[in-house]
């Protein structure tokens, strides 16, 4: 069977609108202090938290709960309560201050991507198929809607309709499931208070990228190898942009920006109204599936798979690049074999976390945390000895609450330091 390591090793891995104009979200509480209640923060995918500190240097363990198997999605935060799914097919409510379990809900398959919270409602899909809608309070189920395909996006709420993509059908995906599975991908709006269709937009590959909601378009990058602008009212195509690799991570927009990373191994800024091309960085990585975080003029991006035989940190790099001009500002060596993680931004810190998907690398890795300018702060590495089924590290993307981080690993734990 396929797994993890392979779906890295193909390229192939995952990582999760507004009215008339810009309106802003009813209700949600992603930009309050002291949550992080959706994939890279808020609606716009910033990655970066303006509220919250950070552990700044030797972190401490707070607690880390076990789930039944790896955890790959990231962790969300609300009102006292991390989110989380689980490839043991649970999503889990955990008290942020004890680590203690307040509640689970069972799917009928692995959860991959990350959840979102808004207005009491956990919101998040499945490798079941389907999309879910939850109490907050007590993980009771309010509605279920079915798909045609895997699901390994993350959910954008905004006034009352849910964004996300479906469909995986490469590596892991195609063998994991025991039926052919379709290669078009598709980007759902739902209501969110019946779970109903408002409108499906259809791709020519699968969606593992989340959408940004913004502006009156549902900006999210395909396999296909485009960026998708989509009216948020009506699910039709306003322009897409081609990258000339696969889009697994997911766009962020920032002013009169676009910000996406492309498996081709660049990094590309766009005009959000018209998709015409701005500037284009290259990494020279082989596998970048990374989305990109944006705050103060600089967009902070991770990759893997460096052709450098004098490169001594494990494969993996972290990019500093101006969005003005898109030059590099500055880039570190870091260790694990790649950065399947998405950087996370608060307080001028960034924090992102690297895995390896072989138990033959010689550097073990972990989450790191960096300043803005480039000098790291602190690193919590892992014996990757200790513990490897489909990989080893951190490959969910660190979330940062007032000062505090939380992070999923391989090894089947939810963390939180600070």
């Amino acid at each position: 069977m396929v797994n993890r390591r392979d779906i890295l090793k193909t390229c192939v891995v995952a990582a999760s609108v507004t009215g008339c104009s810009t309106p802003t979200a009813r209700n949600s509480k992603s930009s309050d202090a002291g949550n992080w209640t959706k994939f890279r923060y808020d609606r716009r995918n910033t990655g970066h938290n303006p509220h919250a500190d950070g552990p700044s240097q030797d972190p401490q363990l707070n607690w880390s709960y076990k789930t039944g198997n790896d955890v790959w999605g990231s962790p969300v935060v609300a009102d006292g309560t991390v989110y989380v799914g689980s490839y043991d097919h649970h999503l889990y409510a955990i008290s942020t201050e004890t680590g203690e379990k307040k509640w689970e809900f069972q799917a009928a398959d692995r959860i991959d991507g990350t959840p979102a919270v808004v207005d009491d409602t956990v919101y998040f899909g499945s490798f079941d198929k389907s999309i879910y809608a939850l109490d907050a309070s007590t993980g009771e189920k309010r509605w279920e809607h079915p798909t045609d395909g895997l699901i390994r996006s993350s959910p954008t709420v905004v006034d009352g309709t849910l964004y996300i993509g479906t469909h995986c059908y490469y590596a892991e995906c195609n063998a994991y499931s025991r039926e052919s599975l379709s290669t078009v991908g598709y980007v759902y709006a739902l209501d969110t208070k019946t779970g109903s269709r408002v409108w499906r937009y259809e791709t020519k590959d699968e969606i593992l990228s989340s959408p940004a909601a913004i502006s009156g378009n549902v900006y999210i990058g395909s396999s296909d190898g485009k960026i998708y602008a989509i009216d948020h009212l009506t699910g039709d195509l306003n322009w897409s942009f081609q990258t000339g690799g696969s889009v697994y991570g997911t766009p962020a927009v920032v002013g009169e920006t676009l910000y996406t990373t492309s498996n081709n191994g660049r990094v590309y800024a766009l005009n959000p109204d018209t998709g015409d091309r701005m500037w284009t960085f290259l990494t020279n990585a082989s596998i970048l599936t990374s989305s990109p975080a944006v705050h103060d003029g600089v967009v902070y991006v991770g990759g893997g798979g460096f052709s450098n035989d004098n490169f001594d940190g494990g494969n993996s790099r972290i990019f500093a690049i101006s969005t003005d001009r898109g030059d590099e500002i500055w880039s570190r060596d870091v260790p694990g074999e790649v950065i399947g993680s998405s950087p996370a931004i608060a307080d001028n810190t960034i924090y992102f976390a690297s895995n390896n998907f072989t138990d033959d690398s010689s550097a073990d890795p972990g989450i790191f945390s960096y300043t803005d300018s480039g000098t790291e702060s602190w690193a919590y590495t892992v014996d990757d000895s200790e513990y490897f089924t489909d990989g080893a590290g951190f490959g969910s993307s660190p979330v940062v609450v007032n000062d505090t981080l939380y992070a999923g690993s391989a090894d089947s734990r939810i963390y939180s330091f600070t």
